[in-house]
């Protein structure tokens, strides 16, 4: 069951990466293409839903790192509580 869910999981990944790729206009290192797939032709994934990625992805990139790290040197990790 577990390989069976994570098939599924990869094949959400699969459908996500070209939108991803378009709209946060990422440039894939030459390296790590092979490894890359990407599912076109209206493929929908089943669990990921575009607009949560999204908004993960859009929460995640306005973390201040340098701010956290700094409150973490002060007050270890209980002071990101």
């Amino acid at each position: 069951m577990m390989k069976q869910n994570n098939d599924r999981f990869y094949n959400d990944y699969d459908c996500l990466n070209c939108k991803l790729i378009k709209k946060y206009n990422i440039k894939l290192m030459h390296n790590i293409e092979k490894y890359m797939y990407i599912k076109e032709n209206n493929n929908k994934p089943k669990y990921l839903k575009e607009d949560k990625v999204v908004s993960f992805i859009d929460q995640i990139s306005n973390i201040d790192l340098g701010e956290k790290i700094e409150i973490i040197k002060e007050k270890g990790m209980e002071g990101l509580v």
